[in-house]
């Protein structure tokens, strides 16, 4: 996930049509990533759940990393929206 936020939180633009379109499609890509690991990110806190639920003697711990990754997941959307923004007006020029 590190990696992720530091690339989508790059505020580079391109400087011509043929760098922007290359933006794009790496954004794209780690767009399409993070969309294939949704269902593991699920399958994690349904886990995690459940341990909370069974009364696991750590249970605080797990419910903070849960509560961790999941802040962090629903902050990429906000980059998304930051990065095709800025992608499509910097096309517009």
């Amino acid at each position: 996930m590190n990696e992720v936020e530091t690339l989508m939180s790059v505020e580079d633009l391109g400087h011509d049509l043929s760098s922007v379109k290359f933006l794009l499609k790496k954004h794209q890509g780690v767009e399409t990533d993070i969309e294939l690991h949704e269902s593991q990110i699920q399958t994690l806190c349904d886990q995690a759940q459940a341990l909370i639920d069974g009364g696991h003697f750590d249970a605080g711990r797990i419910e903070q990393g849960t509560e961790n990754i999941l802040q962090r997941y629903l902050y990429k959307p906000k980059l998304f929206s930051f990065a095709t923004t800025a992608g499509t007006l910097a096309m517009l020029v």
